[in-house]
C-alpha cells in the first residue's frame, strides 16, 4: 500500500483546476473513487466535469506503464427517479461506454443506487450468521466466554466499521442487532424467548444500535 501511495501521490496534477461541477478523488490502496454531487437541474454539467476526471485519471494511469480495466470499472447514479440512468449518458473509458450499475461495492461496502443501504444490512446480516455458526460449531467451537469477543471482532466490528455514519432506519438497526442478541443467547445457553434486556445484560454490553451512536459522536 505505501509503495502505492508513493505511486498515486501526483495523480491531482492532471487534473483539471476548474471543472463546471466540483469533483472528488479518493484514492485507497489501488482503488479510485470518482463522485460528485449537484442538483438535478445541473446534471449535464456532473457528467461532463466526472468524464473530465476520468479521462485525467486514464492518462495518469497510462503514464505510469498501465491501464485502467473498463470491464472492473463501475458508475452508480444516486437519484430519486428509476429511470434517471436512462436518461443520463453513460461515462465512456477509451470508447467503451460504461454501464450504470445498481449497486457496486467499494472498500468492503456495498452501495445501492438509492442509498439505502438494505444490500449491506443483508451481507451484514448474513455473515454475521456465518460467524455466529463457525464459533460453537459442533467438535470445533470455542467456549461461550471466548466466542462472543470473537463475535464481535468478526462480525460487530465490520458492522460498527461504516455504519455509525450511515443513514440506517430503525429497522435496519432492528436487523442487525437481532442477529447479535441471537448469538449472545447461544454463547450463554439462554432460551431463545429470553428478554432483550436481560440478554444483554447478561453479556455486560448494549445494542449495536447505541454503540453505533457513540462511534458518530466521536465524529462530531
Amino acid at each position: 500500500m505505501q509503495r502505492y501511495a508513493e505511486f498515486s501521490h501526483d495523480i491531482g496534477d492532471y487534473i483539471a483546476r476548474t471543472l463546471p461541477s466540483d469533483v472528488r478523488v479518493a484514492v485507497y490502496a489501488d482503488d479510485i473513487a470518482v463522485f460528485a454531487a449537484r442538483p438535478s437541474n445541473s446534471g449535464p454539467y456532473v457528467r461532463t466535469s466526472v468524464q473530465s476526471v476520468l479521462d485525467a485519471i486514464d492518462v495518469f494511469i497510462s503514464s505510469k506503464g498501465m491501464q485502467l480495466s473498463p470491464a472492473k470499472t463501475e458508475a452508480l447514479m444516486v437519484h430519486r427517479s428509476s429511470i434517471a440512468r436512462y436518461e443520463v449518458e453513460r461515462f465512456t473509458l477509451r470508447g467503451t461506454a460504461i454501464p450504470w450499475s445498481l449497486q457496486v461495492k467499494y472498500l468492503g461496502a456495498v452501495l445501492d443506487h438509492r442509498l439505502w443501504w438494505t444490500p449491506e444490512v443483508k451481507a451484514q446480516y448474513r455473515n454475521a450468521r456465518r460467524v455466529a455458526r463457525a464459533l460453537l460449531a459442533r467438535g470445533n467451537g470455542c467456549s461461550p466466554a471466548l466466542a462472543l469477543p470473537l463475535f464481535n471482532g468478526m462480525a460487530s466490528a465490520r458492522i460498527l466499521y461504516g455504519f455509525p455514519l450511515a443513514s440506517l432506519t430503525r429497522n435496519n438497526w432492528e436487523q442487525l442487532d437481532t442477529v447479535r442478541r441471537a448469538a449472545i443467547r447461544q454463547y450463554y445457553s439462554l432460551p431463545r424467548t429470553f428478554p432483550n434486556g436481560p440478554t444483554l445484560a447478561e453479556a455486560g454490553d448494549m445494542p449495536l444500535s447505541l454503540r453505533a451512536d457513540v462511534r458518530a459522536l466521536n465524529h462530531v
